[in-house]
């Protein structure tokens, strides 16, 4: 399985697992297959549209890892295949492989600019994929790994400049590294985003406290007070989550 799976993203990891599953069970075809450079499915005749003919009908049965060995052998004879490159963006995103998912589906809309479901697929697959980063950092965070995280959320803030739980936490993690200039930076811009996250006036109240500026924190700690009345002051407000 791990061998398939390999296969599927093109890993480079793929031959000397083959090499040294060959080592152990000298009599495994599927690991010679890959050892060779030959994935162990073939179509009824050889050529660009027999693979991709292939891959059509393993993603029909949900055989993802198979069909994206397909698609990428459909390729490696045919580079400009806008399809081919759509279907493998496909399986791979249904293995869960969004890293690798979105650069062949950015090939497919490369190739074919006007095809609206390489497009679509393109959109749902990179959401998926920061979304995966963003729960990544957010367990990063949870974990005690506060300036792994906050890579993480600034890597997610360079692509999406709006996404406010990402403003928020990067500020959360760099408030834990003391980074407390930094992190009211990104407390600001939660609010500018989301004027209704009162626990952001919080975690700014206290940054600016430790950065010497008593009298503005005091503002942000009444703007808080008064935005949640009934709610009492914690500075343990966690993370966000997605």
């Amino acid at each position: 399985m791990l061998m398939s799976l390999y296969a599927a993203r093109g890993a480079p990891e793929l031959k000397p697992l083959a090499l040294e599953t060959l080592g152990l069970v000298s009599t495994d075809t599927i690991a010679a297959d890959y050892a060779r450079g030959d994935p162990p499915i073939h179509p009824d005749t050889p050529g660009a549209a027999a693979w991709y003919k292939l891959g059509v009908a393993l993603t029909a049965k949900h055989q993802h890892a198979d069909a994206a060995q397909a698609y990428r052998a459909a390729l490696a004879l045919d580079s400009a295949n806008a399809d081919a490159w759509n279907n493998l963006g496909w399986s791979l995103a249904k293995l869960g492989f969004y890293e690798d998912a979105v650069p062949a589906l950015r090939s497919a809309v490369r190739y074919r600019p006007a095809d609206a479901l390489a497009a679509n697929n393109l959109a749902w697959a990179a959401g998926e994929l920061s979304t995966a980063e963003f729960k990544r950092g957010f367990a990063l965070q949870q974990t005690g790994h506060p300036a792994e995280s906050a890579e993480v959320y600034r890597g997610l803030l360079a692509k999406f400049s709006a996404w406010v739980n990402d403003c928020y936490n990067l500020g959360h993690a760099l408030m834990a590294l003391g980074r407390y200039a930094e992190a009211s930076a990104e407390f600001r811009r939660t609010l500018e985003l989301k004027p209704d996250l009162t626990a952001a006036h919080l975690h700014l109240a206290t940054c600016l406290a430790k950065l010497g500026g008593a009298a503005e924190a005091k503002r942000e700690l009444e703007r808080y007070r008064r935005a949640s009345p009934a709610g009492p002051i914690s500075q343990e407000t966690p993370a966000l989550q997605r």
